[in-house]
């Protein structure tokens, strides 16, 4: 259950300047993604006159908190729409998470800009490229983002790559194709980033024990939770066969999976094209690209729950389940019927989405077996994801 919204004027404050509990709210939605952290927040509210004029002449780009009765955080962001509603001095309130702010910053902003279009990293590692965008790209606007860096793995491998200096900081972290954190790790596990809780990075490595777990059942004997599960298994995004292409047009050798070849068909594709010319860094993008998709997992658009526990199967909200977190359905099918990994790859789940809805008490999540699509879950609730 929602706590309350707090509404203070900056990054800085430490007491709220306004503060509504659960029952002056109406229409709570929030969301959060992978890539990410909080992503946006939506809510109604009825104030008085003089709260209706604060928040449509001074409350833009102050920072909100959601908070759960137990105090756990829910969504941290900053306002960035106020919309009057035909109910006199009444307002609907949208916020986006602080992620946004490296939608904000163009990348020619950061250190060793030249006349040239690109910059180049060299043989920099996913925490020291985001370290010298929070030192250089952020200098002037520091309040926005923490400094703290204890949540950015340093694991990645060194990149070599030139970046169009007219993308903002956001796409060149998460570009499905050059993107910093999509060469991942020395050992091809793949990243997560997000900003959360007071405004830390974080980048994480995908699927480590580190991050929450949440069960919810198909059986009503056991509790239920599972309102719709649309699972099915599809040779979409098998890719067994890979290679990268990078310099001016040279090709990296190809790599395969021969046990995937054989259980299906070969499956080729182009990693990516990059402006490296090293083509270690090349063979590193074409072996993580292999390590996921090299085999057959489900499909699963957005999972609809009602009720979801902890591993200790302590009952907890909904709306504690943030993008990033793990979720296991342990009811559908049999280890007895599945090898034990393709058991895993059809019951437990990474998820990249989440949205809650509070007024209709219910959650709905994608998880990373499909590419899924944020804006239309939040069409379905009256919310317009940023850009």
């Amino acid at each position: 259950m929602i706590r309350d919204i707090k509404f203070y004027p900056n990054t800085t404050s430490l007491q709220p300047e306004a503060w509504y509990d659960i029952d002056d709210l109406e229409r709570v939605v929030h969301a959060s993604k992978i890539p990410g952290g909080y992503e946006i927040l939506s809510f109604e509210l009825a104030v008085s006159q003089i709260e209706f004029k604060n928040w449509l002449t001074d409350r833009i780009d102050g920072k909100i908190h959601l908070t759960k009765d137990s105090g756990t955080r829910l969504f941290e962001g900053r306002v960035s729409e106020v919309l009057p509603l035909a109910t006199n001095n009444a307002v609907k309130v949208t916020a986006e998470g602080y992620s946004a702010n490296f939608k904000d910053v163009v990348f020619k902003g950061v250190t060793n800009s030249t006349a040239d279009y690109s910059k180049s990293y060299s043989a920099q590692r996913p925490d020291q490229i985001i370290s010298d965008m929070l030192t250089n790209g952020f200098a002037s606007d520091g309040l926005q983002l923490s400094t703290d860096l204890r949540f950015i793995d340093s694991s990645g491998i060194p990149i070599t790559q030139a970046y169009d200096k007219s993308w903002d900081l956001h796409r060149v972290i998460t570009d499905p194709s050059f993107g910093v954190t999509n060469f991942g790790t020395t050992d091809n596990k793949a990243y997560k980033f997000a900003v959360w809780d007071d405004r830390k990075i974080h980048l994480t490595v995908s699927n480590t024990t580190g991050s929450r777990i949440w069960k919810s059942f198909i059986n009503i004997v056991q509790g239920g939770g599972v309102v719709d599960f649309p699972n099915r298994v599809t040779l979409d995004k098998v890719r067994n066969s890979i290679t990268t292409i990078f310099s001016t047009g040279l090709f990296s050798s190809q790599v395969e999976d021969a046990a995937s070849i054989s259980a299906f068909h070969r499956i080729e594709y182009v990693a990516a094209v990059l402006t490296s010319t090293d083509a270690t860094i090349a063979d590193a993008r074409r072996d993580l690209e292999l390590a996921k998709f090299k085999d057959l997992n489900p499909r699963t658009d957005a999972i609809a729950l009602n009720r979801v526990w902890d591993t200790f199967l302590v009952e907890h909200s909904l709306c504690e389940i943030r993008a990033g977190d793990t979720l296991i359905i342990p009811d559908f099918l049999s280890p007895l019927i599945l090898a034990q990994n393709a058991f895993n790859a059809t019951r437990v789940f990474e998820i990249i989405e989440v949205v809650c809805d509070h007024s209709q008490g219910s959650v709905f999540i994608t998880p990373n077996s499909d590419a899924g699509d944020l804006g239309s879950l939040l069409a379905k609730n009256g919310l317009v994801a940023r850009r």
